[in-house]
């Protein structure tokens, strides 16, 4: 026998030759039985990308409608004024560092929100 093993999942269906080596690993194992998950799933369903699962980054500080209190730190690379809201990055067009504003948060993404001056 080589150094590859067959292994076949159902009658008639073999499974393409891992080498020994990565037989006896577990972790091995697993990343194989991922890999034909993935390998045997529809065209588009192996990536879905941020939507379509749970929320990865938790609940957001802010929300959409929602009025909040706001220091400018920085400015973005398109001149929209960067403030922070318990850590997530709100965008606020028209605005430089240095400013306090009231925002209206019109818009709540999964790691930053985009808010417009209201006063």
């Amino acid at each position: 026998m080589g150094r590859f093993k067959l292994q076949v999942d159902s009658p008639g269906n073999v499974l393409r030759p891992l080498p020994k080596r990565l037989l006896l690993s577990p972790v091995a194992t697993d990343t194989r039985r991922d890999e034909e998950r993935r390998w045997n799933m529809p065209m588009g369903y192996e990536r879905r990308g941020y939507g379509g699962g749970a929320n990865r980054f938790g609940p957001k500080p802010v929300e959409e409608g929602k009025e909040y209190d706001v220091d400018i730190k920085e400015i973005s690379r398109r001149g929209e004024g960067i403030a922070r809201v318990e850590g997530l990055v709100v965008f606020v067009p028209n605005t430089k560092p240095g400013d306090h504003v009231k925002v209206k948060i019109t818009r709540v993404s999964n790691r930053f929100a985009s808010g417009e001056v209201i006063q």
